[in-house]
């Protein structure tokens, strides 16, 4: 019988038990459905259970006291019974996506308060998709309906420019996109080694209120690595990349600012229709974490 590994929290609900364990608590498990062994982060015999990867639903929410804004997001993949792709579905409505604006360039002012600059939005878009598995990599396509409505924000500094940039008011766009994943990580949760290169390409032509086709292309790569130590600390490496071009609206301008572009900066602090993200070195101990939480949620023997 083939196991599935799961983590100290997702052991902890399994011998309380709960009758499912949240995907972010698997830590690795066999690629086809059917029974599994199941066993907590040391290796260990706690049960056995129904295994079924094919099909997922996520939901995700989240809410920020600063902006007093939240975001909900859906995600599902369902994989029709013997095909090889597999269809996906993403949801959300948002009010995070875009927090400040200070207008295009590097040469933008930053005087005044700092809620002069910030931006009330909302974001609501729906991104389903096909996808072809082909070793390691996935290949997704599908159109794309995005709206965007840009509150009145009085007495701010997007309020003056309301008139003239595009996306000042509600704003609504539909096109396709395409997205390329290559993931050679060890595993989906807290991967310790591998590679991961994502890149997206999205094009939205003059339909709804867009004007004239504009377009984005961005990409991401991340590599890890391990110390062969008892503690196994973890290197985590990431760079990438956006270039917009056409008579895109603000909001899908090319931003750097904030912790995982420049940090020292405030998030979206500079926008153009190009950046580069700057290198990030994350390093975390990933096996006393686990000692630690292993500690805290000791499952039953």
């Amino acid at each position: 019988m083939t196991a599935a590994r799961v983590t100290a929290r997702g052991a902890e609900r399994w011998v309380r038990g709960h009758p499912w364990i949240y995907r972010s608590d698997v830590e690795r498990h066999p690629p086809d459905a059917g029974l599994v062994r199941v066993e907590d982060p040391r290796g260990r015999f706690i049960g056995q259970g129904l295994l079924s990867p094919a099909s997922e639903i996520r939901l995700r929410g989240g809410w920020a006291t600063g902006a007093e804004a939240g975001r909900l997001e859906f995600d599902a993949d369902v994989h029709p019974e013997n095909a090889n792709h597999f269809w996906r579905v993403h949801a959300k409505g948002s009010g995070l996506e875009t927090l400040r604006f200070y207008g295009p360039g590097n040469d933008t002012p930053n005087e005044g308060p700092s809620d002069f600059f910030r931006v009330d939005q909302q974001v609501y878009e729906l991104l389903p998709a096909l996808v072809v598995p082909v070793g390691k990599l996935q290949v997704s396509i599908g159109p794309l309906a995005r709206f965007t409505s840009t509150g009145d924000n009085t007495g701010r500094f997007i309020a003056t420019l309301k008139d003239t940039v595009t996306g000042g008011e509600d704003f609504g766009q539909a096109g396709g996109r395409l997205v390329l994943d290559l993931d050679a990580r060890d595993r989906d949760t807290l991967p310790r080694r591998g590679l991961r290169v994502t890149a997206i390409g999205e094009v939205n032509p003059a339909v709804w209120d867009v004007q004239s086709t504009f377009g984005s292309v961005q990409a991401e790569a991340q590599a890890l690595a391990s110390a062969a130590t008892s503690a196994a600390p973890t290197l985590a490496l990431r760079v990438g990349a956006r270039k917009v071009w056409g008579a895109f609206p603000f909001f899908e301008s090319a931003f750097v600012g904030g912790s995982r572009t420049v940090a020292g900066y405030h998030h979206n602090r500079f926008a153009g229709d190009v950046n580069r993200l700057a290198t990030r070195f994350e390093s975390f101990m990933e096996e006393f974490s686990n000692i630690l939480q292993r500690q805290v949620h000791r499952p039953v023997e």
